[in-house]
């Protein structure tokens, strides 16, 4: 039988640590902080790789946006989280004063996180944790058609070997400590807790509905996740009747927060995964779904994980 997920975490953000001009690796798990983002290659790199021009593109779109209104800190965070724009032979320049600011607040967030999902399949190791979640922070904060148009393309994010591949045959247990498996389990924890706090919410409030709806959501993940290690020649993960949660519902103000910590740990759960290039759809489209199920328990964020040279 799986072992329990590890506890719950609260309150924070995944970290991830990054060298002097780009990203060296995970840094684990580090509380909330309000850090900038340099994954610039520098101009000693006179022949940037695909990745690296997905960013300096969704880096010029911000750059370009002009941050006003209601949207201004998103925008200011998003920048910081995404990094300067470059320019071959030229030292990075982190101020957008540098590119004529011509879209819109709305425009900018479309075109940002229209930009990580056109270049999604060039994407590759912690960069594409980076991009992914500045997509949703952008994404997060449009309204209407576009908010809609780019909700579908991230909840579609789909690996284009899954369409055709089939499970392996022979199946072997994953490691102990194998992402995707502690991630299949977390959705499974998830999934029971948000069941568990469905009881205390009203069916009809807006709450009450999501929750609902994400008791199903990340069952259904959950399986995808199991597929996933299927095609990998791993064993499935199981469920179970009961989870261990850690904290108990008895209003809709305690269910809120042990939805606000399901998500946490299903945001911190998903950072490895992109790692992975089998993977990393599933993790965007994962991502993109606890990030609104997070803002729907009343605790919307910008971004979920954050970087910098060290713990935060």
């Amino acid at each position: 039988m799986p072992s329990h997920p590890p506890p719950v975490p609260h309150g924070r953000r995944a970290a991830l640590r990054l060298g002097a001009f780009g990203i060296a690796g995970l840094a684990g798990l580090g509380a909330l902080g309000g850090c900038g983002l340099r994954i610039d290659r520098g101009p000693q790199y006179a022949s940037p790789e695909p990745a690296d021009e997905v960013r300096n593109g969704v880096a010029r779109i911000l750059a370009a946006t002009r941050p006003e209104g209601a949207e201004r800190s998103r925008i200011e965070r998003l920048r910081a989280a995404v990094g300067p724009v470059w320019t071959a032979g030229a030292a990075p320049s982190a101020s957008a004063s540098a590119v004529a600011q011509r879209y819109t607040p709305a425009q900018g967030l479309q075109r940002a996180a229209a930009a990580v999902l056109d270049g999604y399949e060039s994407l590759h190791g912690d960069l594409t944790a980076v991009l992914a979640d500045a997509a949703i922070g952008a994404a997060l904060g449009l309204s209407g058609a576009a908010g809609q148009r780019i909700g579908r393309r991230l909840e579609g994010l789909v690996a284009p070997a899954a369409q055709t591949a089939s499970p392996t045959a022979s199946a072997t247990a994953p490691a102990a400590d194998d992402p995707l498996a502690h991630w299949v389990r977390t959705c499974f924890q998830a999934s029971y807790g948000y069941e568990r706090l469905a009881v205390a919410t009203p069916a009809a409030s807006a709450f009450g509905a999501a929750a609902r709806a994400r008791v199903n959501a990340l069952a259904v993940a959950a399986m995808a996740g199991n597929r996933l290690l299927a095609l990998r020649g791993a064993s499935v993960q199981g469920d179970r009747p009961a989870w261990q949660l850690p904290a108990q519902v008895s209003d809709v103000r305690s269910a809120r927060a042990l939805a606000v910590r399901l998500e946490t740990a299903l945001a911190d759960a998903c950072l490895p995964l992109f790692a992975a290039a089998d993977a990393k759809y599933l993790a965007g489209a994962a991502l993109y779904a606890s990030a609104r199920g997070r803002a729907a328990a009343g605790s919307p964020q910008v971004l979920r994980y954050t970087a910098g040279k060290g713990q935060q």
